[in-house]
């Protein structure tokens, strides 16, 4: 799923956002960050093939609401605009790809940064 994230990454990266992007955990500073949280096989099939879908988030910290909103709306309505997240070493092939959660204040810290976050699915088929 590594070559997935890092697809992921690269389209990211192609949007013109006002923030960095990282793979996993949010930094001290303004960030946006992309992690695979979880998700489940859809359907398997008997030569160990199957259907999955991935949750993926974009976790944003910042101190301004404005650019929250502008990367996280950016990502949202250009993430299922790219017609195909192509594997680079033959792991999966791509199915399709969701905004599930429009982006959203998550909250506030004790040192005022605020959180907000973006939910989307990917669709892959891949060995299981």
């Amino acid at each position: 799923m590594l070559d997935l994230v890092d697809r992921l990454l690269d389209a990211v990266e192609g949007f013109g956002l006002s923030l960095p992007v990282r793979v996993g955990v949010l930094d001290t500073a303004d960030t946006l960050a992309l992690i695979l949280a979880g998700g489940g096989i859809l359907q398997e099939f008997y030569d160990g093939v199957c259907i999955k879908r991935l949750n993926v988030d974009f976790n944003l910290k910042t101190n301004n609401h404005r650019q929250a909103l502008e990367n996280l709306n950016l990502l949202a309505g250009n993430l299922p605009l790219v017609a195909d997240f192509p594997t680079r070493n033959g792991s999966y092939r791509f199915r399709g790809l969701k905004v599930t959660d429009l982006p959203y204040f998550q909250g506030m810290d004790e040192k005022g940064w605020t959180y907000y976050r973006l939910q989307i699915q990917v669709e892959i088929m891949a060995a299981k």
